[in-house]
């Protein structure tokens, strides 16, 4: 399978926005409190939640999902010149893990990140000012299942991204 840039932006681009409709539900249905992931890397620069959210779809949507791991995923599936199924679910469950693990330090990095739901009284979205829970590690501290939506999250991306790549390479 040739690499193509063309499919790499689009397939990760599908895959991210697949892959926020999902987090977005699990965090409307309240199965867990996971923010939006724009505003988690959004509210990294600004504490105003509007200019967060501007910011943070370029990065997440634009930048991160798009970019760097529609390349990264396309890379992988060139590299092994197949887009099978196996493959999107192992790259995925790769992502997820790191991800995982990476939820669990963001903490000490974010400037808006409070100890836990007890240490954020105002996690509403109408709030002005953004206070999000520090996630822990796969974002145990965001409810008991949120381990599995964070996993299940990733899983979807590499699934999602498998499946529309070949369409375009």
């Amino acid at each position: 399978m040739d690499f193509s840039l063309i499919g790499a932006l689009f397939s990760g681009l599908m895959a991210t926005v697949v892959m926020s409709l999902f987090m977005e539900g699990v965090a409307m249905r309240r199965l867990a409190a996971m923010p939006n992931m724009s505003l988690l890397y959004g509210s990294w620069l600004s504490g105003d939640r509007d200019l967060a959210m501007i910011i943070g779809n370029v990065l997440h949507f634009g930048v991160v999902g798009t970019l760097v791991f529609g390349i990264a995923y396309a890379a992988v599936l060139s590299f092994f010149e197949t887009g099978s199924l196996a493959l999107g679910v192992a790259l995925g469950l790769v992502h997820g893990v790191a991800a995982g693990i990476g939820l669990g330090t963001i903490n000490q990095a974010h400037p808006r990140m409070k100890g836990s739901i007890a240490d954020s009284p105002d996690l509403s979205k109408q709030a002005a000012e953004v206070n999000l829970i520090d996630p822990g590690m796969f974002g145990v501290n965001w409810g008991n299942a949120a381990p599995v939506f964070v996993m299940a999250s990733y899983l979807l991306y590499g699934v999602v991204f498998t499946l529309m790549y070949p369409f375009f390479a």
